[in-house]
C-alpha cells in the first residue's frame, strides 16, 4: 500500500504533516551572494539610493534583503508585496475606512483613529528613523507642541485619545501605540524590502522615491506628518521581474544590479540551503548537470530556477529516498521511469514535463519520452 512520506502520524492518529522541506530554503544561513552583489550593495548605500535588483525567479534577489539585513545587524526586513493596484500610500501605509464606519455606528465602540492605522515596511522605516520621541508635524509642516498643540487639541484628541490632549507634543511614538518601548528609542537604520515593484501601477514607483527622498510622508486621517533625518534613511532593496519596464525617471535614481543565474555557485548553494549535503556528491553533481542541460533547451517554455532545483534534490533525498553518494545514471539503472513523477518539482507545464524526460533520457539514458 502507497504511502505518504510527508505524513508523520501513524494509521489511526490524527493527520500530521511533517514541516515542509521548502521552507528550510528560505533561511539566509546559506545565503552565498551572486559576484558583484555586495559592491552594488555598496554603492547603493554610499549614494543614499534604492538598489533595485533583476534577475530569473530563484537568483536570490529577495533573500539578499534578509542576508543584507542580518550582516548589519538591523531587524529582518518586512516585505512589502507588490500588487497591480498598489498606489503611494499603500507602501507607507493602509487606513481600515471599512472598519471605522462600522464602529460610528450607535452602539459601538468608538476608538482612537490611530487604531485604524496599520505601517507599511516603507513607512514605518522612516517613522523609526525619527525615533520614538519625535515631534510630528500637522499638515502645513507646523510642530505639534506648546500653542500648535493647543490649537489641535480636538482633533488630536479624535486622533490620538481624550487622555492625550494633556501630554503637550505629539510624540511619533504616538503612532504605534501596541508597541510601548518605541517610546524610548532612538532613530534607527531598516532595511526596506520591495518585492516585484515591476507589478505596481505606472506612478507609484515616481511615488516610492519621492517618499524616501523627503524622508517625510503625511497622514491625513490624523492629520499629522510624520518626517525624519536623512542619516538613518531606510536601504531599500527592490526587487523586479522585467515583467514591464519601470520609468526612467526611477531608473535614474537607483543603483542597478542584474543576479545571473548562479551556474557555478549552485554546488556551494545547495550545500548551504541542504545542510545534509556538502554539494560534491555524485547524486548533486547529476542533478545541477541535468539542471543545466534543461535550461539550456530553447524550446522550455519556463526554465526552472534555484528554488526548483533545491525543491527537486531534496525531492530526491526525501520522496525516492536516494543516496546522495550514489550517481544519477545508477540509480536509473534498470528503472526507466523511476523519477517521472518527481519531475514536477522542477518543470510547471506538460510541455515541459515532456522535454524534462527527453533531457534525462539523453543525460542518463533513463527515461522514455511520453
Amino acid at each position: 500500500m502507497a504511502r505518504f512520506v510527508a505524513v508523520t502520524s501513524k494509521d489511526g492518529e490524527p493527520l500530521r504533516l511533517s514541516r515542509p522541506l521548502v521552507e528550510d530554503h528560505k533561511g539566509i544561513d546559506g545565503y552565498v551572494p551572486a559576484p558583484g552583489l555586495i559592491e552594488a550593495i555598496d554603492v547603493a548605500m554610499l549614494l543614499g539610493v534604492p538598489l533595485l535588483l533583476t534577475g530569473e525567479p530563484g537568483t536570490g534577489k529577495t533573500r539578499a534583503a534578509y542576508w543584507l539585513a542580518k550582516k548589519l545587524g538591523v531587524d529582518k526586513p518586512k516585505p512589502f508585496d507588490v500588487k497591480s493596484t498598489s498606489t503611494g500610500r499603500d507602501l507607507l501605509y493602509s487606513f481600515d475606512e471599512i472598519a471605522r464606519f462600522r464602529d460610528s455606528a450607535p452602539g459601538s465602540v468608538h476608538r482612537p483613529l490611530v487604531r485604524y492605522l496599520r505601517f507599511s515596511p516603507l513607512g514605518e522605516a522612516i517613522l523609526r528613523a525619527a525615533g520614538g520621541q519625535a515631534i510630528l508635524t500637522d499638515l502645513g509642516e507646523k510642530p505639534l507642541e506648546g500653542e500648535e498643540f493647543e490649537r489641535h487639541e480636538e482633533l488630536i484628541a479624535q486622533a490620538f485619545g481624550a487622555d492625550q490632549v494633556k501630554a503637550g507634543a505629539v510624540r511619533a511614538h504616538w503612532l504605534l501605540p501596541d508597541e510601548p518601548k518605541f517610546a524610548s528609542s532612538d532613530p534607527e537604520h531598516r532595511v526596506v524590502l520591495i518585492d516585484e515593484l515591476d507589478k505596481a501601477p505606472r506612478d507609484t514607483p515616481n511615488d516610492l522615491l519621492a517618499e524616501i527622498d523627503n524622508m517625510a510622508f503625511a497622514i491625513p486621517e490624523l492629520g499629522v506628518r510624520v518626517s525624519a533625518g536623512k542619516a538613518f534613511r531606510p536601504i531599500a532593496i527592490i526587487t523586479s521581474n522585467s515583467e514591464k519596464s519601470l520609468p526612467e525617471p526611477f531608473l535614474r535614481r537607483c543603483a542597478y544590479f542584474d543576479i545571473p543565474m548562479p551556474d557555478k555557485q549552485l554546488p556551494d548553494i545547495v550545500a548551504g540551503a541542504i545542510t545534509s549535503l556538502k554539494g560534491s556528491e555524485p547524486l548533486v553533481a547529476d542533478a545541477i548537470s541535468y539542471f543545466a542541460a534543461l535550461r539550456l533547451r530553447g524550446e522550455i517554455r519556463k526554465k526552472p530556477g534555484t528554488a526548483e532545483l533545491l525543491a527537486w534534490i531534496e525531492v530526491l533525498l526525501h520522496r525516492a529516498k536516494l543516496d546522495p553518494r550514489q550517481p544519477l545514471r545508477e540509480v536509473l539503472r534498470g528503472n526507466a521511469t523511476r523519477l517521472d513523477a518527481l519531475l514536477g518539482a522542477l518543470v510547471k507545464s506538460p510541455d515541459d514535463l515532456k522535454l524534462a524526460r527527453e533531457v534525462l533520457n539523453e543525460e542518463f539514458g533513463s527515461s522514455e519520452a511520453n
